[in-house]
């Protein structure tokens, strides 16, 4: 029974489907085979009929995810393929914080058999969820103890952003401030280095940032943010010294000296 074969591929995911009640009934059973093949179903559903599945997506959510833990890793492994086909479109009003959350603590753990369509699920999440209340998840996630994690979510962090506007890029960098890998860092030079050279609104905002409780009393910062993008610009304007520069002010400072 628990053979590749059991999966019906997306594309073969049949129009016909259980009415919802009879899919609720086979979702909530204690048989796991029924729960399996009632996965297939709002599978299904959701390819064919979403507009009328989305009203009784709140009541099936928590089942559902609750799904992807199962011991049984075939069902899991069907719940994370609903979880997947969810994500593959833009679906108006869909929140998917929560479920972001859970595939990114899932993808440190999981076997191979499961890890690939967890990974297919967050890749979706980033093509077609772009925001900052998901990006907000991705960099909540960056600061794991776990290094397989806090990789994970640097990676699909850096995908989503790409996908934002310049003023919610900007947002992401000051939510950064709390990094300490060098990761961190390096996501947060190249929003710098992007808004730097295509962002109207960069200079003010930057301004706006450093210059908090000085030129800009009326805008609270935290320090720790203005610090971190302090560090930023600064390492930013370094890059930009050519190396003989560099070399030639470090030897005017030693003659300073003696």
């Amino acid at each position: 029974m628990e053979t590749e074969s059991r999966y019906i591929k997306f594309e073969d995911l049949p129009s016909q489907h259980k009415n919802i009640k009879e899919i609720c009934l086979l979702l909530f059973s204690s048989n796991w085979e029924e729960n399996f093949e009632s996965l297939n179903d709002t599978r299904s559903f959701i390819k064919f009929n979403w507009d009328e599945f989305q009203h009784y997506w709140k009541y099936l959510r928590p089942r559902i995810l609750n799904l992807t833990t199962s011991i049984r890793s075939v069902l899991a492994k069907n719940a994370l393929l609903f979880i997947s086909e969810l994500l593959i479109i833009t679906r108006p009003q869909l929140k998917i914080p929560d479920i972001l959350q859970l595939l990114i603590s899932k993808s440190a753990v999981e076997k191979s058999f499961l890890k690939d369509e967890v990974l297919n699920a967050i890749k979706n999440a980033c093509d077609n969820y772009p925001c900052i209340e998901n990006c907000d998840v991705f960099i909540s996630q960056s600061f794991s103890k776990s290094a397989v994690v806090s990789k994970i979510a640097l990676k699909y962090l850096e995908q989503m952003v790409c996908k934002l506007g310049y003023e919610e890029k900007f947002n992401v960098l000051l939510r950064l401030a709390d990094g300490k890998r060098q990761d961190h860092i390096l996501i947060g030079k190249k929003i710098i280095t992007e808004l730097e050279t295509a962002w109207e609104d960069y200079n003010s905002e930057i301004d706006k940032v450093l210059n908090t409780g000085t030129d800009c009393p009326e805008i609270k910062v935290d320090e720790k943010v203005k610090n971190w993008v302090s560090l930023l610009v600064n390492s930013k304007k370094q890059e930009k010294v050519p190396i003989k520069d560099l070399i030639k002010k470090q030897k005017e400072n030693k003659c300073d000296v003696n």
